[in-house]
Order: structure tokens, then C-alpha cells, then sequence
């Protein structure tokens, strides 16, 4: 028997995009964000409002700013961290998925205390875990990523050399690992969706 989409049922579901920039989200993920719209999702940007907004709202989709610039600071991250917490608990989103390694902790914390059903994080730049002279900071840092590696669902990396280093510092569960990349790459985080929340709400 062949199983249902999530998709093809046809109900909306609210979906949490974070990331440090509104105008780069606009830039690099406006096709995704409006083929997720027309799949059924209600699409909320939660970012710095840098001016991506606009164009995002010309396509129904939601901005929330947050306080972080492409330099976050902890003053800003513990800002949005409870913006992120207290707004994913009004909307209670069936999926968050968060860019930008400042925010994927905070805003991870934030979808598993407003009980997302799935959280799906996308982390790059993991060769300064592999590359650090001291090693007492690689263990601390490797520790850190691999808090995030438990409390996400999907933990997506866009190059080969992110796949291995993430395999072989032991960070993240290998069912968990994604490599997303290519011309394809809206169909593959449209399938990995899909099989997350068909899932995780059944």
C-alpha cells in the first residue's frame, strides 16, 4: 500500500524558518519557502530584519525580527531565544528548521520546549572542530555540537567535507546526518519533510 504524503492532505502547518539574515533566507531559500506555502505549510521567517522581509511577505510569508546581526552576540542571542520561545509556543509549529550556528542552539532549545514535532538544523563550517591546536577546546566544542546533534531530528550538511568531518568527530547520530546539495536541492528538503512529520504525526 502506498503511503500518503503529508503533503497531499492538504491542511495548513505552521513551519519555522530561523536564520541570522532575512535578506539571505529571501535570497537563497525564497523558492523553498514558496513551494512549502503551496504545499500546505504556513511559513513563519523568524531573522534580522536586514531587508529580506518584504520580499517574503509579497509571498505570504510571516517575518518575525529578531535582535541578532551576521555578528550575534549573546545579548542578542538570549534575546532571541526568548522571542523564539515565546512565539513558537503561540503558533506551535509542526516543524522548525534553523540555519546559522549562533541560533541553532537557542532556537532548537525553544522548538522541543514548545514541543515541535520535528526539528531539522543546518550547520556548516565544522572544520574548526578538526583544526583547533588546543585539545582540550576541539573536545569543549565537539561537546557543543553534540548537544545539538541530540536535540534536532535532522542535522543537514551542504558538502562532502562537512559529511565526513561530522561522521568522523562522532557529533550526530549517522541517521540523523543529511547531505543536501545540488540542482535538486528544494526536492530534497521537500522529501525530508515530508518524512519527518509523516513520522512523527501519525
Amino acid at each position: 500500500m502506498t503511503q500518503e504524503s503529508m503533503f497531499s492532505q492538504r491542511l495548513v502547518y505552521p513551519l519555522m524558518y530561523v536564520a541570522q539574515s532575512s535578506r539571505r533566507v529571501a535570497s537563497r531559500h525564497g523558492l523553498l519557502l514558496k513551494r512549502l506555502q503551496n504545499e500546505g505549510f504556513d511559513v513563519h521567517v523568524l531573522a534580522a530584519d536586514d531587508g529580506g522581509f518584504e520580499e517574503l511577505e509579497r509571498y505570504g510569508i510571516v517575518g518575525r525580527p529578531l535582535p541578532v546581526a551576521l555578528r550575534a552576540n549573546v545579548a542578542g542571542l538570549l534575546g532571541a531565544y526568548f522571542i523564539m520561545q515565546a512565539y513558537f509556543l503561540e503558533k506551535r509549529p509542526v516543524l522548525v528548521h534553523v540555519f546559522d550556528q549562533p541560533l541553532a542552539w537557542p532556537a532548537a532549545f525553544a522548538a522541543r520546549q514548545a514541543d515541535a514535532a520535528a526539528v531539522v538544523a543546518t550547520v556548516d563550517r565544522h572544520s574548526m572542530l578538526a583544526l583547533t591546536d588546543l585539545a582540550a577546546i576541539e573536545g569543549l566544542l565537539a561537546q557543543v555540537y553534540g548537544l545539538l546533534g541530540r536535540l534536532v531530528d535532522r542535522y543537514i550538511v551542504t558538502n562532502a567535507q562537512d559529511l565526513e568531518l561530522a561522521r568522523g568527530l562522532g557529533i550526530v547520530e549517522t541517521d540523523k546526518l543529511e547531505l543536501v546539495d545540488g540542482d535538486d536541492a528544494v526536492e530534497q528538503i521537500l522529501g525530508l519533510y515530508d518524512g519527518l512529520l509523516s513520522s512523527q504525526m501519525r
